[in-house]
């Protein structure tokens, strides 16, 4: 079993948002950074940062300028490759898992369950200061219902753990939700889809390839592709 990340380390993970704040890079931390960053529990350690940025082409090209300066890699499995990248190709891909000197981080413009992507998640991010040394970094983090949302959608074995964690801190946070089994329904995230069924899910589609999505998702775990999330 992996240690948990020292404070060192820990500081190394935060260093990473920094340097996308220090390009002017727009962006939203999403998962269980943000979760940790917004002071509540998520309940285990987590070991990289996963951020949605606005898909502008210039704000992308600012990105890939950020991920020149972190010698961004690309992580597959256990490997890491090195790849050429600008504004353009950044907008091709829903996901680009990756690694620096600072740790591992992803890279999602399309987060699952989040169909706005950027401008959805934006409506109601929180910016945190993130202190780094004697500097305190403002970064936006996903509100809670918009992460639990997300885990409800992906619906893996540690999104299903994460959620025992935070469905109740969000009830808490949101007293008219208490005793809900699905309590983003209730908020001001509502669609048809979401208030058909407890989760949030399309029955039919969950009914029908469910097992099939999970045994994809967890073969794709094992090749270093965390299925679009990274929480």
């Amino acid at each position: 079993m992996a240690e948990p990340p020292s404070g060192e380390e820990q500081d190394s993970l935060d260093r990473i948002v920094v340097a996308l704040v220090q390009h002017d890079v727009d962006f939203i931390a999403i998962g269980g950074w943000a979760v940790q960053a917004q002071q509540y529990d998520l309940g285990r350690v987590t070991y990289d940062i996963d951020v949605t940025p606005e898909r502008s082409r210039e704000n992308l090209q600012r990105l890939s300028e950020a991920l020149d300066d972190l010698g961004a890699e690309v992580r597959y499995g256990d490997q890491r490759l090195p790849f050429a990248h600008d504004g353009e190709s950044l907008a091709r891909a829903a996901v680009w898992n990756l690694s620096c000197r600072h740790g591992d981080f992803d890279i999602c413009l399309e987060p699952t369950g989040i169909q706005g992507g950027y401008d959805e998640l934006s409506r109601t991010a929180h910016t945190v200061a993130i202190e780094v040394g004697d500097e305190a970094v403002p970064v936006r983090c996903a509100d809670l219902a918009d992460i639990v949302r997300s885990k409800q959608t992906a619906d893996r074995f540690k999104d299903r753990e994460d959620l025992a964690v935070l469905v109740p801190q969000l009830q808490d946070n949101h007293p008219h939700l208490r005793g809900r089994k699905d309590p983003v329904s209730a908020t001001e995230h509502d669609t048809p889809q979401l208030q058909d069924n407890d989760w949030g899910i399309d029955q039919v589609l969950y009914e029908t390839e469910h097992d099939v999505r999970r045994l994809r998702d967890d073969e794709a775990r094992r090749w270093g592709y965390d299925g679009g999330l990274g929480l």
